[in-house]
């Protein structure tokens, strides 16, 4: 039995599509976030939790955000990269109000403070308190925070925030990944289940 995790909330029906179409039955949408047949479990999860779990080995594979990734430390074998839709994670200030450069103390609110605290340490920033948050963190922006790190896509969420991208930290991409390499065996079966992930291109704005 193959355990592989999928990502939900934004990106729920993509992968609901690919279980739908990979077990050949509609599934309950208001079912917990679990569905198998004789050879496959699949879970629908959070990004941020897809990398721990595979981990910990309680998943065999999972189709996550590298972010995640990363954020969460933790090494993984990539299978595969998926066109599913690659975002950025930037620094956020206020439109005209740049943090970088400025002889101001740097307030950062972020759900990802991994990568922020390895950004600010590349660029030898030392004044700066990082605050970590679920999400949500341009709301916070400038009213109780001068800037965040946070996930972008298209930049018009910012734009109508009055918020500006000052600098792109990382460039994410979505992908397949296990803990380890996999035998010609299983690598037929999660071959599968991508032959039948539906082709629209989704984004993930909000990953989480």
């Amino acid at each position: 039995m193959i355990k592989i995790g999928l990502p939900k909330g934004v990106v729920k029906h993509k992968s609901i599509s690919v279980i739908e179409t990979f077990l050949n039955y509609d599934i309950n949408k208001e079912k917990l976030h679990f569905f198998d047949n004789s050879r496959v479990h699949f879970y629908l999860l959070k990004h941020r939790d897809i990398p721990k779990l595979i981990s910990s080995g309680n998943l065999d594979f999972g189709i996550t955000s590298t972010e995640w990734i990363y954020e969460s430390d933790i090494e993984l074998h990539v299978h595969k990269e998926l066109d599913w839709c690659d975002t950025r994670i930037s620094l956020i200030s206020g439109k005209g109000e740049p943090v970088l450069g400025q002889k101001l103390p740097i307030r950062c609110v972020t759900e990802f403070p991994r990568i922020a605290n390895d950004f600010f340490k590349k660029i030898n920033q030392t004044d700066v308190v990082i605050d970590s948050i679920s999400g949500s963190s341009e709301a916070l922006i400038p009213s109780l925070y001068n800037c965040c790190v946070d996930c972008v896509e298209t930049g018009y969420t910012l734009a109508l925030h009055n918020l500006a991208e000052e600098k792109v930290i990382y460039e994410s991409k979505v992908v397949l990944v296990s803990k380890n390499e996999i035998s010609d065996k299983v690598k037929k079966l999660v071959d599968e289940v991508l032959e039948v992930e539906a082709s629209d291109k989704i984004c993930f704005t909000n990953r989480m």
